[in-house]
Order: structure tokens, then C-alpha cells, then sequence
């Protein structure tokens, strides 16, 4: 920078010595020579101050250049994350709308199939409030429930007997309500691997009086299975004697039963 300030003035004051003293300068030559010098110098270095300066003043205009480029790119990219933004957020205000109304709509859905109950809730308990008449109504329903159930047999006394011809077994059965069973159906069947064999499948009067027909029993020709089907004339709990010819694991199956009861015989 001071270069370039220099260069004019060092001109300057050579033209100006060589118009004063001209007629002393071209006596000396050196002195002419020195003068000459120092102008070629000062011009040289006038234009390398222009090349340097023009050099920078590129080199910055590209800086510049590749600065704004950069800008416009990120401002590009920004653009682009501010529309995927937009986009995301408005495609998630359109989604949670949409399930706004798909909630809004199962709630009416909802409301129409509580309606009738809450009708009767209020009719047959006026005195309550709604949420305690829904609570009674539930209630009501939930024991009605439990009344439409079947009963369920469960196992609660056994016997062993045995005598020369075999092993019988005595099972009774306790129901879960106090109400008429109807037909009741057993399915022996015995373990494969042992030679034992049903002889006598039965029910017993221990459980009370009961009703059978000429197919109540039914044992299978090798005698690892049997069926027994017969109803309860009165109140009472179904007991049947099951008797095999030696020691076996026996499978209990029935129409009152939950889940099958394996016992051991012997």
C-alpha cells in the first residue's frame, strides 16, 4: 500500500527536478542515468503494485464469488429442510385430525351402544346417580353371566377297591351350581403301554339316583376305553365306579369337566 502511495510522488519529483535543473542533469550523466533509474524503478514497481493489487482484488471477487455460491447453497438446503419441515408437520396435522375424527366418531359409535343401558340404569335404579346405576347394571349383567354358565363338575371324593377279579375306582363329583345337569357324559381311557383293561364302567347310587338306557355304556373291544352316559333323576353329585383288571394310569374326560383328570389305579 505505501508503494503505491510513493510511486506518483517519486515520478512527480523526477519531472519536476528534470524541468528545474535540466541543464545541470545533462551535464552529469550519472546523475541523468540515476534519474532514469530511479524512474524505471518506480515504474516497475507501479506495476507490480497493480498486478499484486489486481490479484487480490481477483482472488477476493472469487473468495466473494465462492462465498455467495456456499450461501446460496445452504440457503437451498435450508429451504429444502424448512419444506420437508412444513410438509411433515403438515402431514402429521392432517394425520392427527384424521384420527381425531376416527376417535370422535367410535365415541358416538360408543355413546349409541351405552344409550340403552344407560336408559335402563336410570329406569331401574332412579335413585342413583348415572356412574353408580351403570355400576349396578354391570353388576347385574356379570351375575347373569355367571348364572347362564354351565356347571362345572369337580373331583371331590375317591375310593379304591380291589377284589380277585380287579381294581375299582369310585370317583364323585361335586357340581358348581345347584341345578339339573341333564345328560352326563365320562370317557375313560386308559394308559397304552399296560395290559390292564376296563371291565366295568358304571354309575353308582352313592351319587344319588339316576336314569340309563340300554347304550349308557359302551366299552371299546380292547378295553383301553369306555363311555358312559346317563342323567341324575334328583339332586345329587354324579359318582361312578370304573374297574380295571390291574394297576393303570387312567384319563377322565367329560362334558362338565374343564380339563381332564389323570389317576393313578392301584
Amino acid at each position: 500500500m505505501i508503494l503505491k502511495i510513493l510511486a506518483p510522488f517519486i515520478i512527480f519529483a523526477i519531472a519536476l527536478i528534470q524541468s528545474i535543473y535540466s541543464n545541470q542533469i545533462n551535464k552529469k550523466k550519472w546523475l541523468k542515468f540515476a534519474l532514469i533509474g530511479l524512474l524505471i524503478s518506480s515504474l516497475i514497481v507501479g506495476i507490480f503494485v497493480i498486478k499484486i493489487d489486481d490479484d487480490s482484488a481477483k482472488r477476493i471477487s472469487k473468495e466473494q464469488k465462492n462465498s455467495i455460491d456456499s450461501l446460496r447453497i445452504e440457503n437451498s438446503l435450508l429451504g429444502s429442510k424448512i419444506d420437508s419441515l412444513y410438509n411433515a408437520l403438515n402431514r402429521g396435522m392432517q394425520d392427527r385430525s384424521a384420527q381425531e375424527m376416527e376417535m370422535e366418531k367410535k365415541v358416538n359409535e360408543l355413546n349409541k351402544k351405552l344409550e340403552p343401558f344407560v336408559n335402563l340404569a336410570l329406569t331401574k335404579y332412579p335413585a342413583y346417580d348415572m356412574q353408580t346405576a351403570l355400576n349396578k347394571i354391570a353388576l347385574d349383567i356379570e351375575n347373569a353371566k355367571q348364572l347362564a354358565k354351565p356347571p362345572i363338575l369337580n373331583a371331590t371324593a375317591k375310593e379304591i377297591n380291589r377284589d380277585k377279579d380287579g381294581i375299582t375306582l369310585l370317583l364323585q363329583f361335586t357340581p358348581s351350581k345347584n341345578q339339573s345337569l341333564g345328560m352326563i357324559e365320562f370317557i375313560a381311557e386308559l394308559e397304552t403301554n399296560n395290559s390292564s383293561k376296563i371291565v366295568e364302567f358304571w354309575p353308582s347310587t352313592k351319587g344319588g339316583a339316576f336314569s340309563s338306557g340300554k347304550d349308557s355304556k359302551k366299552i371299546s373291544s380292547d378295553g383301553k376305553s369306555a363311555r358312559l352316559i346317563y342323567s341324575l333323576i334328583s339332586a345329587g353329585k354324579p359318582t361312578f365306579e370304573l374297574k380295571v383288571t390291574k394297576s393303570t394310569m387312567v384319563r377322565i374326560s367329560g362334558n362338565y369337566l374343564v380339563e381332564p383328570i389323570i389317576i393313578e389305579i392301584e
